[in-house]
């Protein structure tokens, strides 16, 4: 199985991959559970962007079937707490 570009392309953040703030993941899907391909996406990436030295502080999956709405308030919440102020 052939992964997009997140995290394949050269760095481009001033600090790298190595940036201590990491990366977040966002994996969308048509399917109405993460189960169904979602979780195995994040793990994918994971693995990716950790292969190129990339930290990853969060990741979630957003279902387009049911509970759009709410599930993406839900992990940009998740997401954003890896860039906000601790």
């Amino acid at each position: 199985m052939e992964i997009g570009p997140a995290c394949l392309a050269e760095p481009v953040l001033p600090g790298g991959w190595s940036d201590p703030e990491g990366s977040a993941l966002l994996v969308t899907q048509a399917f109405p559970f993460a189960w169904m391909g979602g979780n195995q996406a994040v793990r994918q990436l994971r693995k990716a962007c950790q292969a190129k030295g990339a930290h990853v502080c969060a990741s979630g999956v957003v279902n387009w079937s049911r509970g759009r709405e709410r599930k993406t308030s839900e992990v940009v919440d998740r997401l954003s707490k890896c860039f906000g102020p601790q």
